[in-house]
């Protein structure tokens, strides 16, 4: 499958993905972190960042893509997981792990 996505009006490169690279929150029910119904999984085989590209910005993943937040301008996922009052994550532990298993199969 080809993907082409537009980002503030600036065109994303296409990307030859696997079919199940897409993903939506009707797969992960409650436990989905992001404020988006639905992406792209991909990876970054120079760096092995696992990222969820969507159409309102692209969500770094893994530790790889989290280290690269800052200068390629993505967005933290931790951001948008709920914490309880320790700061422990509620919610899109085992939808996030299991986005970067998928990503990764994709490098």
């Amino acid at each position: 499958m080809k993907v082409f996505l537009f980002l503030l009006g600036a065109a994303l490169p296409t990307y030859s993905l696997a079919e199940d690279a897409a993903v939506s929150a009707l797969t992960y029910g409650d436990d989905w972190p992001f404020p988006v119904e639905e992406g792209i999984v991909r990876c970054e085989p120079s760096s092995t960042a696992v990222l969820l590209q969507t159409e309102e910005g692209i969500f770094a993943l893994n530790g790889s893509a989290l280290g690269q937040v800052d200068s390629q301008g993505w967005l933290d996922t931790r951001d948008f997981q709920e914490r309880d009052e320790s700061g422990m994550f509620l919610n899109g532990v085992d939808t996030i792990r299991a986005l970067i298993k998928l990503g990764l199969e994709d490098c």
